[in-house]
């Protein structure tokens, strides 16, 4: 059974790492269509910059995924049995799928958050708290649709979705608000 387990998430990991760079392909292409990229100068340039930007997505993904999957065992240690796996591989697929779901329906509300922020002039401190919300809503519909599609053998039962992707979207904000203050930090000590 270890065995399985351990192929089953080599396997998840190997899926996922292709499909990044075959996204990484196609957004590589549509920049240069449009433009926004110059050509690059040799076929090393051109690879080069697509493995940038798959291993980017990956490590993206990847660290997603990782925190749902220690959220999902914590919430189920200290807090009781909420989510419901038969093995820990089958936690990791979950962890994977709703980390790329979520991703997906995090930057397109972010960046929608972002974007009436800075056209109405919105302080900073009102745009973090409307984001939480906005947040809470992408990783609570991905955790939906990843247990009420049946894509892995994980269950959540008694409103553990409520308080997955509460915890869930506490730590990736808590992360986003680190890093953002992180870098404005060090552009007020360079500049």
């Amino acid at each position: 059974m270890e065995v399985k387990d351990d192929l089953t998430i080599f396997t998840a990991i190997t899926l996922s790492i292709l499909s990044c760079l075959v996204i990484s392909c196609g957004l590589f292409l549509f920049l240069i269509k449009k433009g926004v990229i110059d050509n690059p100068p040799n076929t090393l340039a051109f690879i080069s910059f697509i493995l940038l930007i798959g291993f980017c997505l990956f490590f993206v993904i990847a660290v997603t995924s990782l925190i749902i999957y220690f959220v999902s065992l914590g919430v189920n240690h200290f807090l009781g049995d909420y989510v419901n796996y038969s093995s820990r591989s089958d936690l990791y697929i979950f962890s994977l799928l709703v980390s790329a779901l979520a991703l997906v329906y995090m930057l397109i509300l972010m960046a929608v958050i972002k974007g009436l922020s800075i056209f109405l002039r919105i302080p900073k401190w009102i745009t973090y708290i409307c984001e939480f919300p906005v947040a809470w809503i992408a990783v609570y519909f991905s955790i939906q649709y990843v247990t009420d599609s049946h894509l892995s053998n994980v269950s959540i039962f008694q409103g553990g979705e409520l308080l997955l992707s509460f915890f869930i979207t506490f730590l990736f904000l808590g992360c986003d608000i680190l890093f953002s203050n992180l870098d404005d930090i060090s552009r007020e000590k360079l500049g």
